[in-house]
């Protein structure tokens, strides 16, 4: 029997430096918010979603359009990190978590190299982020041998993972790659994606959308 695989989307943060007083995972780009985004590429996929900052109005977009999905909630949101989210939402997972930030853009065959995967996995991208958790690799390039802030490198973590849940439910209360280093080091896979932060990512991801849509290509689920 093959093990079973859980994407937990960690939607829990307040999201301030997008200033938009919502969810960032409800932030609508290209007409569908990210989150309609990521169930479309999960359809099939067993998903948790992690709320807490403004949860109804997650709430109210899963009973429409994903009402499969269960919620669970972290209510101590405004004072802890995503790696909390992550370790509640564990506790529904099967024997492997991928986690998936809410405000993260993955192209479909870099996820299916998670959802499909078989190992621990740790997803990279270039530089793009003011203050990346940075990332260096073996001499093979295959794996990460560090993480962390103020790293010289033109890498960076995607927050992109699959982990097993016996770990992940142990996680802590502050940034996950915390919780990855005693792990170190870790296989890795490039992906394909963007990150919504700031205002000015919502162009950046509304073009990267138009490119990776073209042609229903979006529609080739994991």
């Amino acid at each position: 029997m093959s093990d079973s695989v859980t994407v937990v989307i960690n939607a829990a943060g307040l999201g301030t430096r997008l200033g938009l007083d919502r969810p960032k995972s409800t932030v609508e780009i290209n007409g569908k918010p990210i989150l309609g985004w990521q169930l479309d590429l999960l359809e099939g996929v067993d998903v948790v979603v992690v709320a807490g900052f403004q949860s109804a109005t997650i709430i109210s977009y899963l009973r429409e359009h994903r009402p499969d999905v269960p919620v669970v909630l972290n209510h101590d949101f405004r004072s802890t990190g995503t790696a909390a989210s992550l370790a509640r939402g564990a506790r529904l997972a099967g024997d492997w978590v991928i986690s998936l930030d809410g405000d993260l853009l993955v192209a479909p065959e870099s996820l299916a190299a998670f959802v499909n995967g078989r190992s621990r996995l740790v997803g990279l991208t270039r530089r793009v982020s003011e203050t990346p958790v940075g990332a260096l690799l073996d001499a093979r390039a295959e794996t990460v041998k560090e993480m962390g802030f103020g790293l010289e490198s033109d890498l960076e973590w995607s927050g992109l993972l699959r982990f097993p849940r016996e770990e992940v439910v142990g996680f802590g209360r502050g940034h996950v790659f915390e919780s990855l280093l005693p792990q170190l080091p870790l296989p890795a896979s490039m992906v394909d994606c963007v990150e919504i932060d700031e205002p000015d990512d919502l162009r950046r991801a509304s073009k990267w959308l138009s490119e990776r849509t073209a042609h229903g290509k979006w529609k080739e689920q994991v």
